[in-house]
């Protein structure tokens, strides 16, 4: 365990799955949450589900630096598939 800050909270991608919708149903416009749910949707195999949010993405409107850089990682991954 890192002595600073401890170690990662158990979770599964389920979870990840439902705290992330959680998120959007707050803010659907959060490139970021949209971007790690992606991620999440390929750790489980769920590619065609992957596949939608990258394209969403695409057409979604930048707010942050940190929409810039999920954009970013988001193209880069659709390039992929």
């Amino acid at each position: 365990a890192n002595i600073f800050f401890g170690s990662l909270p158990s979770g599964t991608y389920e979870d990840s799955e439902r705290y992330l919708k959680k998120a959007l149903s707050f803010d659907p416009d959060m490139i970021v949450a949209v971007f790690h749910l992606s991620k999440t949707y390929k750790a489980m195999g769920r590619t065609n589900e992957e596949l939608a949010l990258l394209k969403q993405i695409k057409s979604m409107r930048v707010r942050n630096f940190r929409d810039i850089y999920a954009k970013e990682k988001a193209n880069k991954r659709l390039s992929q598939i």
